[in-house]
């Protein structure tokens, strides 16, 4: 059957809550984009503008509906003040964690809710958003998942110790968590608009990978 709808156009019905042509495919393709288009891994994650074109080719390769998306499954270290490497080293497939910014009870009641503006790779993914709005894409920022995220701020470990052991502290750390994403989500959306953006998130399995 000939495809009566673009793939901007048939994510953009779904989006709005219209019916598309046909069920849109939507892979988590970043790193093998990367590879695809000969990009080094880092640089899909360290520059907007290169991630945009590599995402974009291997889209067209491949005929799928995605539009280019920026994140990583060890993201909210860095937006919190820790630190992230990028993946430039053989069997490296996306940033990692360097340092986490929580390491003690006390660093959660010093933690500050950052500015989504320019907290981690906030910038880089509001420079995606940018491109795919100019092209008339969805804007697709990830938000949201809070349990997955308090592990990359506090390390994954730590939290599954917290959690039996200092409930208090960790429902702290998550309503901090959930202040940000409701940040990021009014930031990305007063950007771009509710109506152009997509907000997606990982699952839990990345707490204990």
């Amino acid at each position: 059957m000939q495809d009566r709808m673009s793939p901007a156009e048939r994510l953009g019905a779904v989006l709005m809550g219209q019916k598309p042509d046909r069920v849109p495919v939507n892979p988590f393709i970043l790193g093998f984009a990367a590879k695809v288009c000969n990009l080094p891994i880092g640089d899909l994650y360290a520059d907007a503008k290169k991630s945009f074109r590599a995402q974009s080719l291997c889209a067209e390769i491949y005929g799928y509906d995605a539009t280019p998306m920026y994140g990583y499954a060890s993201y909210g270290a860095w937006e919190f003040g820790g630190k992230v490497g990028m993946p430039y080293e053989a069997g490296q497939s996306a940033p990692y964690v360097i340092k986490h910014p929580v390491e003690t009870p006390e660093d959660v009641d010093k933690l500050e809710v950052p500015d989504p503006k320019n907290a981690g790779s906030n910038p880089i993914s509001m420079g995606m958003g940018k491109l795919c709005y100019e092209n008339r894409m969805p804007v697709v920022f990830q938000c949201g998942e809070i349990l997955t995220t308090s592990a990359m701020v506090a390390e994954p470990s730590r939290i599954l110790s917290w959690m039996i052991r200092k409930p208090e502290l960790v429902h702290k750390l998550h309503k901090k968590i959930a202040e940000y994403f409701v940040a990021v989500a009014e930031y990305f959306t007063s950007t771009f608009g509710a109506d152009k953006c997509m907000a997606f998130t990982g699952g839990r399995s990345s707490l204990t990978s």
